[in-house]
């Protein structure tokens, strides 16, 4: 039986998806949860700052997609009223935390606009006079213009 490759790479998407949510919340139920003999809230902060530190990388196009999983789940935990306290004010900072870093690369980069732009047009002008000066057409007017009495 033959499967069509976007039916196949889209199921498989999918399953990537519930798996990396199944994999978040877990590991953020383990945080909030007192049961256990290992704090696991150290780990998971490192988790979401190396995520936070990759989510504009080209090399790491997965961490975009945890951080909006993370982002969601966090909402939920916050907004759902059943969850224990604990989960939901720990939901809460980290969502915080998220934010605050987003917020604060966004403002970066957009200071950083004037300079690539600056950039830009000092490589064109570099450009314009390369390009002047490799054109015989342009060298001839100039030897013109100069042997004018």
């Amino acid at each position: 039986m033959q499967v069509d490759r976007d039916v196949f790479v889209r199921t498989r998407s999918d399953l990537a998806v519930q798996l990396a949510g199944n994999f978040l919340t877990v590991f953020l139920n383990k945080c909030g949860s007192k049961n256990e003999e290992i704090d696991y809230r150290p780990l998971f902060e490192n988790f979401v700052q190396d995520l936070l530190t990759t989510v504009n990388k080209p090399e790491w196009p997965a961490a975009e997609l945890l951080l909006s999983l993370l982002g969601n789940i966090l909402v939920k935990n916050f907004m759902n009223k059943g969850t224990e306290m604990s989960l939901r004010v720990a939901s809460l900072d980290y969502l915080g935390v998220v934010a605050a870093r987003l917020r604060k690369d966004a403002v970066s980069s957009s200071l950083k606009v004037d300079t690539i732009d600056k950039l830009i047009e000092e490589i064109k002008e570099e450009e314009r006079k390369d390009s002047d000066e490799n054109d015989p057409s342009e060298k001839s007017k100039k030897v013109h213009i100069f042997s004018l009495p």
